[in-house]
């Protein structure tokens, strides 16, 4: 709970991926490698992965 008068300044936290593992990430399972050996293989959870995809479908 935030006390009254201060603001959140970032509520969201920050990826510990970058731009470029993300990205690569999309490409392979785009490519079509299975997502369970793309996420077991960079270390990603099969539902980060989903939560990336989504908005990309939304576009």
């Amino acid at each position: 709970m935030i006390p009254a008068g201060k603001k959140r300044e970032n509520s969201m936290k920050a990826s510990k991926f970058s731009e470029a593992q993300i990205a690569s990430v999309l490409k392979q399972a785009a490519d079509g490698t299975p997502v369970c050996e793309v996420c077991r293989r960079q270390g990603f959870p099969r539902n980060l992965l989903h939560l990336w995809t989504v908005p990309l479908l939304q576009a």
